[in-house]
């Protein structure tokens, strides 16, 4: 059965800027293609690609004259002021990517498991994977050194423990390798302190080490989960504890750690935070005792005494300071933001909740998706609402711009005039995120969110309206493509719907038909499919809230009443008619905070045909979890499943044996054409391809950031189309 996938068409409206047509244009799939089979799969590649993405970051250059967008698909610069063309275009599986001080580079970690160093002036790159021993895993932590000499990555090591890589820009060659706490996990990873001079790390034991870039020597280890650098780089601050319940915070001068000052803390108060102010002229430490209740103290350095001590009735965590240091921001535990003032130490009144960012300036701030002066008063109202989700915003260093990510829009709201509210002055991308792919039987149409694409040219033919997922593509024998999927009619609950399909130029598509189940106490349609003569429609009904889930078979053929099947005691997740019809498999259960449900199971139905049509159970496999998604090879004789918690299972439909248990996290199972392959996803987006006939992984192919949404070959064999959550469609195939 063709897999379910979301389909949502997100349109955002373009404002004073238009892509290249670099961008714009869809290349065709290539015709030179080979059958995939078990023999050659191992040379997939991807040949082509729709979707640039969802936006991973942004960021502007110190000199706030490029602004770059990093999403999945790559890395685009672009000029200010006008924003007219991106300068430069780096494709690639972008996971992180960070730009030395100057801008003349960038890292890029891809999903493939690389680390590439581009330098922006000469557009070359240098795989930093073949010159570091030890992998650099996909979410290692990445630094330039603030004088953009260095760059240090997180490695990992055949033991686990994770290492310090720095490399030298300026020679190309390895500068230092530091192993840090050996065969310990970090809480954080390895961090360049503010001046570059040093690295740090803590293990999860509540053990400190620090690396002196300069000397590439280790300091000595210190027995603390929390530690800071100062700003100046001169001073480092940790925690010691001492049985049962007694903490001290150390304060000692780089690189020797001398313990200027030892701060007593009283009895049952933890350390939880520590911070330098800008200035370095003070440090707050945040403390919790055992009922959640906080305290903030506020430790003079020069006069070495406590200022401020200011004890609260919750929970918060500390978030940084305004640009003068006149103001600490902190967020509870509900999100919500408070702002102390560093005189008193004391919370301020302000109009606003859950503050985010300030500008470099100092003059504005971000809180409740809005720009607000930071020069309040408690009954100020904010300047401007913003296009945003609540965290993905960034200033200009000059204070001159405002990035907002929405979605996959960046919004560019130009703050020099300072009259608001305004509306954004150039909105920069403009994105179409791709959710889910399905092929019609012959392959020559694709459907991808609400439109259908030319199988081989990928340019759009015609759209469905109304369309929200689908599931099933089949033919009838006059030619006819009938499609199943969810129809969204507004703002009522999607209903089960077939749409009819005429092929020939030009093709017209039917109105939905809907088929709302007949028991009033189920409401809720997901798995649907049609059967390969598209003489059954089966919807399952009920969700995990329904007494009594049930699968309602539908006959296309006749104006009748559907049958009721019951059997199945938790919401149904799938369902696949076998390659002849013959056969109905069900998938079901429902996982509860990682507790398994009362019905995991995938079930096999008969389907006994005539005057009136009837379903047997014949069969009953059990999975470690709910039963997610379901597919049949092409010849019936196996039936594969996933399961939650990642699990897959291969069962032989003729015997009732058990082929294959595979626990490594595998989601949406598919064969290729010839029933050589299974391919399975991983929750990180790779490929996993199986031999079915010896069941060995023989190829794993990397492209997509996050877990996919479609995975499915084209009936011909010669490509493998996969759609994710990262907003691409991409194609996999073998050239001649």
């Amino acid at each position: 059965m063709l897999k379910h996938f979301l389909i949502s068409l997100v349109v955002m409206f373009v404002i004073g800027y238009s892509q290249p047509a670099s961008m714009q244009d869809v290349s065709p799939l290539p015709d030179n293609l080979q059958t995939i089979t078990a023999s050659n799969a191992g040379q997939l590649q991807q040949i082509n690609q729709l979707g640039q993405g969802t936006v991973v970051e942004t960021g502007w250059s110190p000199d706030s004259q490029r602004f770059a967008v990093v999403t999945t698909a790559g890395v685009a610069l672009y000029d200010t002021p006008n924003f007219d063309q991106q300068t430069v275009f780096i494709p690639g599986y972008t996971r992180l990517s960070r730009f030395s001080p100057d801008w003349s580079k960038v890292v890029i970690s891809t999903a493939d498991m690389k680390t590439q160093l581009w330098d922006l002036a000469t557009m070359t790159a240098l795989d930093l994977t073949e010159k570091i021993a030890d992998p650099i895993p996909q979410d290692a932590n990445m630094a330039f050194t603030p004088d953009g000499k260095l760059l240090m990555l997180q490695a990992q090591a055949a033991n686990y423990s994770q290492s310090a890589v720095l490399w030298d820009l300026e020679h190309q060659q390895l500068y230092g390798h530091w192993e840090a706490l050996k065969e310990q996990a970090l809480d954080g990873g390895i961090q360049v302190s503010p001046g570059g001079k040093w690295l740090g790390a803590r293990s999860y034991g509540a053990m400190t080490a620090i690396w002196d870039v300069e000397h590439k020597r280790p300091l000595n280890n210190l027995q603390s989960g929390v530690y800071a650098f100062s700003h100046n780089d001169q001073f480092i601050t940790w925690v010691t504890s001492k049985y049962p319940n007694i903490q001290s915070v150390h304060l000692g001068r780089l690189p020797d750690e001398t313990d200027d000052v030892v701060i007593p803390i009283a009895d049952g108060l933890f350390v939880f935070q520590l911070l330098f102010t800008p200035d370095d002229h003070e440090l707050v430490i945040y403390l919790r005792d055992g009922r959640g209740n906080g305290t903030l103290k506020i430790w003079n350095i020069k006069q070495h005494q406590m200022r401020v001590t200011s004890t609260f009735p919750i929970g918060i965590t500390l978030s940084g300071f305004s640009p003068d240091g006149r103001y600490l921001f902190s967020t509870d535990y509900n999100t919500d933001s408070i702002t102390w003032d560093m005189e008193t130490g004391q919370p301020l009144e302000t109009p606003w909740r859950s503050l985010r960012l300030y500008s470099p300036n100092g003059k504005y701030v971000i809180a409740q998706s809005s720009l607000w002066l930071a020069d309040f008063k408690p009954d100020d109202k904010p300047l401007q609402p913003l296009s945003g989700d609540g965290y993905r915003y960034i200033f200009s260093l000059d204070s001159h711009w405002l990035a907002s990510v929405y979605g996959s829009s960046v919004y560019l709201y130009d703050l020099t005039p300072a009259i608001f509210p305004v509306e954004p002055s150039i909105t920069l991308s403009e994105y179409i995120l791709y959710n889910g792919t399905i092929y019609s039987p012959d392959g020559s149409l694709l459907l991808t969110n609400n439109q259908l694409l030319d199988g081989q040219t990928l340019e759009p033919l015609t759209q469905i309206n109304g369309i929200s997922s689908a599931s099933s593509f089949i033919a009838d024998q006059q030619g006819h493509l009938w499609l199943g999927g969810e129809y969204h009619s507004g703002s009522n609950n999607p209903e089960p719907a077939v749409w009819e399909i005429t092929p020939d130029q030009p093709i017209t598509v039917s109105e939905p038909r809907t088929f709302n189940s007949i028991l009033s106490d189920q409401f809720y349609a997901n798995p649907i499919a049609i059967s390969p003569d598209v003489a059954y429609l089966a919807v399952g009904y009920g969700d995990d809230l329904s007494p009594t889930p049930t699968i309602q078979i539908w006959n296309l053929t006749r104006n009748t009443q559907p049958i009721v099947v019951y059997g199945h005691q938790e919401q149904i997740n799938d369902l696949a008619f076998s390659p002849d019809g013959h056969l109905l498999a069900s998938a079901s259960g429902y996982t509860r905070e990682y507790q398994n449900g009362i019905d995991d199971t995938v079930r096999l139905w008969r389907i006994n045909r005539g005057q009136t049509t009837t379903l047997t159970e014949i069969a009953r496999f059990y999975t470690d979890g709910q039963a997610d998604h379901i597919t049949f090879s092409p010849d019936g004789r196996l039936i594969a499943a996933t399961a939650f918690g990642g699990k897959f299972y291969v069962w032989d439909t003729v015997t009732g044996k058990e082929l294959v248990s595979h626990d490594d996290k595998f989601n949406l199972p598919t064969f290729s054409p010839d029933g050589g392959l299974l391919a399975v996803s991983d929750w990180d987006g790779a490929i996993h391809l199986f031999d079915t006939q010896s069941w060995k992984e023989i190829s794993v192919i990397y492209g997509h950031i996050g877990h996919l949404t479609s995975l499915q070959f084209r009936p011909d064999g010669h490509i493998l189309a996969s759609s994710g959550s990262d907003g691409t469609v991409r194609f996999w195939g073998i050239q001649d």
